[in-house]
């Protein structure tokens, strides 16, 4: 039995991660774009109509990062990081975590 979802929004719909288009490159201006490596990344809160946090699933290439060290003005942010596969160093103020994840190990 089907249901009517003629009224469904987009926002509403569910959708694949490689339905958000895919973006690359990087954001940061020069002299810091050179320092991020290769990567791309999905904007899956745009997709999605996200006002209150983002959500960006990343596929970076070793030796790439995320995002240059920085911080937020106000405790109100959070950053969350989940790990499908590979290997990272997570740098926070109490010192740097390497986080790594196979097939077997990552949920």
């Amino acid at each position: 039995m089907s249901e009517d979802n003629s009224s469904v929004t987009a926002a509403e719909q569910p959708i694949q991660n490689d339905d958000a288009a895919a973006q690359s490159g990087s954001r940061y201006p020069a002299p810091f774009a050179v320092r991020m490596g290769d990567g791309n990344w999905h904007s899956l809160g745009d997709a999605f109509g996200l006002t209150q946090f983002g959500v960006n699933l990343e596929t970076l290439q070793p030796g790439a990062q995320s995002a240059l060290r920085h911080w937020h003005w106000h405790a109100l942010s959070n950053e969350f990081v989940h790990m499908l596969s590979g290997e990272l160093a997570l740098r926070t103020n109490a010192g740097e975590f390497v986080m790594s994840c196979s097939q077997t190990s990552c949920p």
